[in-house]
């Protein structure tokens, strides 16, 4: 994997998959804690909605700096991961994290769209991440009882 994403900048590649470990601490403190699963679920899910925000935000980011040019279909879909992250908090068990799952495999599927053809260490950047979020989510949906 990290020869997969040696073009990606350093603080990016550090910074990036440093942001996983809230998606995994919670299934980890799950099987060598007594912190309650329903804390460490919330916790995650919680988290999972900030991160669909900033998903979000790079594409509204794109258009304030110019590189794309605006339009409603590019500001529009920069509000919709924030939405169903919204969503996703306001859920609870497996609805939650059903949603927020879903969230993260829609919001890769328009990334790699979107980049397609440019900016290719942060395409790869976000399926490693994106993988990983939602892998995280779906242990949490099968291993952990919610």
């Amino acid at each position: 994997m990290i020869a997969f994403l040696r073009q990606v900048p350093s603080p990016q590649r550090v910074l990036g998959l440093a942001g996983l470990l809230p998606f995994w601490l919670p299934i980890l403190l799950a099987i060598n804690t007594d912190i309650p699963v329903t804390s460490l679920l919330t916790a995650q899910k919680l988290y999972a909605a900030v991160i669909l925000s900033f998903l979000g935000g790079v594409h509204w980011g794109m258009t304030v700096a110019g590189g794309r040019p605006s339009s409603w279909t590019r500001v529009g879909w920069s509000v919709t991961p924030p939405l169903i992250g919204w969503i996703g908090a306001l859920l609870s068990g497996a609805q939650a994290i059903t949603v927020l799952a879903l969230g993260f495999a829609l919001a890769a599927a328009v990334d790699l769209n979107v980049f397609y053809g440019q900016a290719l260490w942060y395409r790869r950047l976000r399926m490693v991440l994106s993988a990983g979020a939602i892998g995280a989510l779906l242990f949490s949906l099968v291993a952990m009882p919610l």
